[in-house]
């Protein structure tokens, strides 16, 4: 198009800069931004609202606050890409602060507006906000837009597994599953929030039950320590001829045994995962066996265990093993996993504390002076220059 001597206009570079945060391209989108920027359009509210959508969704929310703050007025959709990205980013806080700013200004928000700010309440000091922004979202008639009501469960609380939040999404795009999907937001809310009994009370009054509201129950049990409870939930699901175990349905059983101390439990599900079920470990899955392994001080099980995984062997599970090794004291098996984490992750510091203390522990006190100098070394390098943002 350049070549040709076409220029472009400011619907074509906020396409660009989509497809440069859809590939995670971020030298990219600081090229096409600057070339924005040479052709007159700084400023300009479609070209900033694509880049305050961009530069979020690659993690550089203080850049799109940059381009946000550049902006001369601030409407709906302006707004809107702020808040989603600070919402993507998780920063909750931010994004309410925007929303009540947007209000007060006399901006009304839409159901893009609600979808940003949900999005971000991903931690239990959120509930109030949470719970008040769902009574507005209710008020203002937003409940019933789809959208709207997916993000109220998936995004605001995280409690499914990616696979299942995108049949989420496509059942979503068909319009069902509405109400299903807001007693599922509340059932993982009361969980979060320490309240299983009464998440559990809402879960068994749900007239229809998808895989998000049986996972999140399961996993909100695990977490407080009512294993029992969450397997009879588990055997509930499986007669539930409209939904299907996915993989964040094992991960919570996983997580029910591990706090449980279930170790033969464990290699059930595990094994039932597999066999039954057909699906595929993650690395989710690996850590629980890892750990529960460790937990029962079988570490040269855990090792040959994770020894026979397909290569690469993600640093998670390893890093889960060096913990196992630090809370035996095993500095021998530490060594061993320290060498396999440091030619993975050679600049991750956190193994090298870990295997620091491990070390303390053992009264290796050269080890760690070593350790400990060989860090400081490290993060002592001059930092690295960004581009020209």
């Amino acid at each position: 198009m350049l070549e040709s001597g076409i220029e472009p206009d400011r619907f074509t570079f906020a396409c660009v800069i989509r497809a440069c945060s859809d590939s995670f391209t971020v030298d990219g989108l600081g090229v096409v931004h600057a070339k924005s920027v040479a052709n007159g359009f700084n400023g300009d509210a479609v070209c900033s609202s694509a880049l305050v959508n961009a530069y979020s969704r690659l993690g550089l929310v203080a850049v799109a606050e940059r381009v946000f703050q550049g902006v001369y007025v601030h409407d709906l959709v302006m707004c809107n890409s702020m808040i989603n990205g600070y919402g993507f980013c998780g920063m909750g806080g931010d994004a309410f602060r925007l929303f009540n700013r947007m209000r007060s200004l006399g901006v009304s928000p839409d159901g893009y507006s609600f979808v940003g700010l949900v999005s971000g309440f991903t931690d239990s000091k959120y509930m109030l906000i949470g719970q008040g922004t769902h009574a507005l979202c209710l008020r203002s008639g937003y409940v019933s837009h789809d959208h709207v009501a997916v993000h109220l469960s998936v995004c605001m609380l995280g409690l499914s597994s990616p696979t299942s939040q995108c049949e989420t999404w496509e059942r979503v795009r068909l319009n069902l599953d509405s109400e299903v999907i807001i007693s599922s937001t509340l059932v993982d809310m009361y969980m979060k929030c320490g309240k299983w009994d009464t998440g559990l009370h809402v879960f068994k009054n749900m007239v229809e039950k998808n895989t998000v509201a049986y996972n999140s129950v399961i996993s909100g049990l695990g977490l407080h320590g009512q294993a029992s409870k969450a397997f009879v939930i588990f055997e509930e699901m499986l007669l539930d001829v409209r939904v299907r175990p996915d993989a964040g349905t094992f991960s919570a059983l996983l997580s029910a045994c591990y706090h449980a101390g279930l170790g033969k439990e464990v290699r059930e599900v595990f094994r039932r995962m597999m066999d039954e079920f057909c699906i595929a470990p993650m690395t989710e899955h690996y850590v629980y066996m890892v750990k529960i392994l460790g937990m029962e001080g079988e570490l040269e099980v855990a090792c040959n265990f994770v020894k026979a995984l397909p290569v690469p062997v993600d640093p998670g599970i390893w890093g889960a093993l060096l913990s196992c090794c630090e809370m035996h004291g095993d500095t021998i098996m530490a060594d061993f996993v320290a060498r396999q984490l440091y030619r993975i992750e050679p600049e991750k510091v956190a193994y090298q504390v870990m295997l620091s203390n491990i070390y303390a522990g053992n009264e290796r006190w050269s080890d760690v002076m070593k350790l400990r100098d060989g860090i400081g070394v490290e993060r002592s390098k001059t930092p690295g220059m960004s581009m020209v943002y």
